[in-house]
This record gives structure tokens, sequence and C-alpha cells, in this order.
């Protein structure tokens, strides 16, 4: 469990130093797509918000109902029934509701991190190769250029 909540904190932090680190762009390509990146989880996150808080007491019912579905069913449990909880306490399932719509929204917020994760790594990549190309390239015609002309200049 521990894990899984460091690897949630570390795609947090490196989700957040990635959006400050947007400015080591300087191609105005790269730097349009990762703001077009941001933008787009930005707004993907405030319609899951508003879609949660909106659609909140139907996502509940909906779930209230599922977990009474799962409680008629048959059980093979041959425990006693004094030995066991009670399947139908609406206190019960009320929270075990409430618990499993605030998971689905969390899940599906983490899943928009994660994509934006995702492509924004994918964009860094690009964004290094091509600056390593770049300065490759320099490099390749700074010495093509000095093995014509000499390292001091050329020579008259």
């Amino acid at each position: 469990m521990t894990e899984a909540i460091n690897g949630e904190l570390r795609q947090a932090f490196e989700l957040r130093a990635m959006r400050i680190e947007l400015d080591q762009f300087t191609n105005k390509v790269h730097l349009e797509q990762a703001r077009a990146i941001v933008n787009q989880a930005e707004k993907a996150r405030d319609t899951e918000y508003e879609d949660f808080h909106r659609n909140y007491d139907k996502r509940l019912d909906a779930a209230q109902r599922k977990l009474i579905d799962e409680a008629g069913r048959k059980n093979l449990d041959h425990t006693p029934s004094w030995a066991r909880p009670d399947r139908f306490n609406r206190q019960n399932i009320r929270l075990r509701a409430e618990h499993a719509v605030r998971c689905d929204y969390e899940r599906r917020m983490n899943a928009i991190d994660k994509a934006e994760h995702r492509d924004l790594s994918a964009l860094y990549s690009q964004a290094k190769q091509a600056r390593e190309a770049k300065g490759l390239a320099r490099d390749s015609f700074k010495l093509a250029n000095e093995d014509q002309r000499g390292p001091h200049g050329p020579h008259r």
C-alpha cells in the first residue's frame, strides 16, 4: 500500500515539475504543444469535477442499488447469521456507496494525471532529441568550418 502511495506522490510531483519546466522549451511548436496538453488536462479535470458534483446523488443511488443487489444475491457463505455483518444495514450500505463513488472519482482524476504525464514525458523526450540534434548539427558545422579554415580563421 505504501508503494502505491509513493508512486502517486512521485507522479504528482513529477507532473508539477514538468509544468513548471515548460519554459525550457525553446522551440515554439513544442511550447505550444506542451501548453495544449496542460490546458486539455485542466479542462478534463474541471469537467470531471463539475460532473462529479452535479451527478453525485445519481452516482450514489446507483452505487447503493448495486450494493443492495449484491447483498440480495444467494451467498454460499455458511457462516451463521449472528456471526456475520448485516448485509442490509442502511448506514453501512450508504457509507460503502459513498466510498465507492469517491474512489471512482479519484480513479478518473488519476487517469487524467497519468495521461498528462505520459504526453508531457513524450513531448519532453522529443524536445530533448531535437535540442541534441540541433547541438550536434551546430558542432558538426563548427568542426567542418574549423577544418577548412583552421582553428584561428582562414589562411591568406
